[in-house]
């Protein structure tokens, strides 16, 4: 792996690995927050980046000191929820749960735990009906309506932090694969195909359309914190140029054009590198930014324009073409979890 500016210092060389990996993230709304995802796949992938990762003399670091760093900073991240947060309620409940509460509370049972939205990070936290039973009498339609809201901001949220997780495995079957090619093997140009199609058919049709959409809200309701996260829609057209230049790249190799292996290495690095500093300041500036700014009817609006779409790698409805790819995956985390214990 390429020298990184996060590489000389043991504590930002874990954090770097374990944010991009999403082993960790920080509360939108308590920056000073971070949350163990409890993801043992992105902990086992992080430790196998750090691994790797050059400081600026040419050495790596020891295998010891990375251990007691990623003790140190997992033991100390909260685990699964933010505490601050799950101060209005007693437990943070999904999508799906709340799905189902839903389709009880149209059936008529009253027994069931009634959601709120948390108002420390907006989302929805499940509550004794006892402990509320007066403020229930008197929800009115805005109150419904700003659930609704709500919930449409954390399942928008959650996707597109979901995709990104997807995004970061496939980067990171990538960079295996250009390992083998920059030791003069041949690498499984079949996965990488597989990679170059996922890219062109899910990515830049659906998910970054989706957060164009939210940030443009952004823009609308707080243009410093628009301003902060910079320009996005220009940054989604640079990632698609580099892209491009990597399905390039590999269309020569396969075509056997003469093309120096450093270029190649040098087109599909800078893609990898350029996408994940894209996804985590996303993650770290772009998302609590639009969490914290949007209005609930803004999250309804965004929600209403989407269209149903299934992830054809990553959902139920996966299509064949990627049953190569998706076999490579499970083989990587299988050698991660090994290389873990």
């Amino acid at each position: 792996m390429s020298v990184s500016s996060d590489a000389d210092d043991l504590g930002s060389a874990v954090r770097f690995t374990l944010e991009t990996t999403h082993a960790i993230a920080v509360c939108p709304f308590h920056l000073d927050v971070t949350i163990r995802t409890g993801d043992d796949a992105a902990e086992s992938h992080a430790v196998a980046r750090a691994r790797k990762l050059v400081k600026s003399d040419g050495t790596a670091w020891q295998g010891e000191a990375l251990r007691k760093e990623f003790v140190r900073q997992l033991s100390k991240a909260a685990d699964r929820y933010c505490p601050h947060c799950a101060m209005f309620g007693d437990s943070v409940v999904t999508q799906e749960s709340a799905d189902v509460d839903r389709s009880r509370s149209s059936s008529g049972d009253d027994e069931k735990e009634t959601q709120f939205a948390c108002e420390g990070c907006g989302d929805l936290v499940a509550l004794e009906r006892a402990k509320v039973r007066e403020d229930i009498g008197s929800l009115d339609k805005d109150r419904s309506a700003f659930l609704n809201g709500s919930l449409a901001a954390m399942t928008i949220i959650e996707r597109l932090s979901r995709e990104h997780r997807n995004i970061e495995m496939l980067l990171g079957v990538l960079e295996r694969e250009l390992e083998i090619f920059d030791r003069a093997g041949r690498p499984d140009y079949e996965v990488i195909r597989a990679i170059i199609s996922y890219f062109e058919i899910y990515p830049e049709v659906y998910h970054h359309p989706q957060e164009d959409l939210v940030f443009a809200k952004l823009r609308l309701r707080d243009p410093a914190a628009a301003a902060r996260v910079g320009d996005l829609a220009l940054e989604h057209q640079k990632g698609a140029e580099r892209f491009r230049r990597v399905a390039q790249a590999i269309d020569g190799v396969l075509a056997d054009r003469e093309i120096l292996r450093q270029n190649v290495d040098h087109i599909v690095r800078e893609f990898i590198e350029h996408e994940r500093h894209h996804m985590m300041m996303e993650d770290r500036y772009f998302f609590p930014a639009a969490l914290k700014a949007l209005r609930p009817e803004d999250w309804s609006e965004i929600e209403s324009t989407l269209t149903n779409h299934d992830d054809p790698l990553f959902s139920e409805a996966a299509e064949e073409t990627f049953d190569v790819l998706r076999a490579r995956i499970l083989q990587l985390e299988e050698e991660a979890e090994a290389e873990r214990r």
